[in-house]
């Protein structure tokens, strides 16, 4: 079995964003509570790119500039890996972690 790389969050999925205070103190601290409204609204704007990208991609030639262009068009709509996981990782579960 693979296991993810140490530290890497830990995303739970719910409409409900509370944890009982009781039992929060027991997550790890790499877990984060993202709402499915979050979800959504990455969804978009992973589409977004992606129906970008299929029509001014096309014709870009060098590869160098094709690159800078599909960087540009992820960080306008906050899509870049690190952006993701910063919009999904808002919502702690442990207090003071």
């Amino acid at each position: 079995m693979v296991h993810p790389p140490a530290g890497s969050p830990a995303i739970i999925v719910s409409d409900r964003l509370t944890v009982d205070p009781q039992h929060a103190p027991a997550a790890n601290a790499n877990v984060y509570l993202a709402s499915t409204e979050t979800i959504e609204q990455v969804a978009g704007d992973v589409s977004i790119v992606w129906r970008d990208l299929l029509t001014s991609a096309a014709g870009i030639q060098a590869e160098q500039t094709l690159r800078q262009h599909v960087r540009s068009v992820m960080t306008e709509h906050g899509c870049l890996p690190t952006q993701v996981i910063d919009r999904l990782t808002q919502n702690r579960i442990r207090p003071g972690a």
